[in-house]
């Protein structure tokens, strides 16, 4: 269950089938414990990786002004790429920008990030998705050649046709 959500439901139906019963409380006493190993081992991990990411970027949480703005101007925090900072982002792999602020919102509750555009040094990138780590950091997927850029300006244009489609689809799945 754990690995590929396999519904405990239909176990119990496979083997009711076969002339079997599942311990259903030895499957929750189980699940609690695994619940309770991941959120450790998850906490641990990411306490670690983003007090060391906060030291090296000084900044805890990203100002969100997306719901009155979708182009922004703001300054390059950071590249990240595999959870660290880095300080430049080689042609054609992909980071992400931390930034001082966005209008960018990031995947969360169920909806999907927003994407759009950085001009950033008079060149045009695409944001190719939004998320936001544990401590507040919107993380801004980007793709190609970055040099030289952190203390930049960057002027953020988000998709609103995208955007507006997405809260429609969201509303109408609260709906439901």
């Amino acid at each position: 269950y754990d690995t590929y959500g396999f519904p405990l439901e239909m176990t119990r139906d496979i083997a009711a089938d076969s002339g079997f019963t599942v311990d259903e409380a030895g499957f929750q006493a189980e699940m609690a414990q695994q619940r309770e190993r991941a959120r450790a081992a998850h906490s641990f991990a990411n306490a670690t990786r983003e007090a060391a990411l906060e030291s090296d970027i000084g900044v805890a949480e990203t100002p969100f002004v997306g719901y009155t703005q979708l182009d922004y101007e703001t300054t390059v925090l950071t590249i990240l790429r595999d959870g660290k900072a880095i300080p430049e982002l080689p042609h054609g792999e992909t980071g992400s920008l931390v930034l001082e602020g966005t209008p960018f919102y990031a995947e969360m509750g169920g909806q999907v990030g927003d994407t759009g555009s950085a001009l950033i040094n008079g060149k045009d990138y695409r944001i190719l998705d939004t998320t936001k780590d544990s401590a507040g950091r919107f993380l801004h997927k980007i793709e190609g050649e970055l040099r030289d850029i952190k203390g930049k300006t960057v002027f953020l244009s988000v998709d609103e046709e995208r955007r507006k489609a997405i809260e429609r689809h969201h509303s109408a799945t609260h709906i439901l």
